[in-house]
């Protein structure tokens, strides 16, 4: 066998953290103006997480969506080179899709696809392009949920945000 390996070094981070959502959190919900349509209480969810500490149960609360819309806003970096978009949700519930839109504009599709009933905490991403976050020190996010499967559910806990810089 043999291997090769690349050590890609900076001397800054090239992707850092502006702003953070707690979904389920009043405070917080209003601090960003979330806003859901179609969407249930807020519920609460003991559950193991995937990756390394598969072991340890997380609690959290969130959200469960039938379709519908989510909208809120978040803080960027205006220097920023894109943005990561991080989604903490429940993958018990399977398959999640939405349309994402920024400050109104297409930029994309959410879809998590994956079915875990015992390591249900993930964090899923979607990147942003730049020319929706270019320039811009905040951005309001519209995501439009799919409606399939009367089983099928979009779900947030969480929401991190995250700018690409040089």
């Amino acid at each position: 066998y043999r291997s090769l390996a690349f050590c890609y070094m900076r001397n800054r981070q090239s992707l850092f953290q502006t702003d953070y959502i707690d979904v389920g959190n009043t405070a917080s919900e209003q601090a960003h103006g979330y806003k859901a349509t179609k969407s249930g209480p807020v519920t609460g969810l003991k559950a193991h997480p995937e990756g390394e500490l598969f072991e340890s149960v997380v609690d959290g609360k969130g959200r469960y969506h039938t379709g519908g819309e989510i909208a809120f806003s978040v803080a960027l970096d205006p220097e920023n080179r894109g943005m990561r978009l991080r989604r903490r949700l429940d993958q018990g519930i399977a398959p999640q899709k939405a349309d994402v839109y920024i400050d109104g504009e297409f930029a994309g599709c959410w879809y998590h696809g994956y079915h875990n009933e015992y390591l249900r905490w993930f964090d899923s991403d979607i990147d942003i392009h730049p020319d929706f976050t270019r320039g811009k020190s905040g951005v309001e996010v519209k995501l439009i949920v799919q409606e399939g499967a009367a089983e099928s559910s979009f779900t947030d806990f969480a929401y991190t945000i995250y700018c690409f810089v040089d």
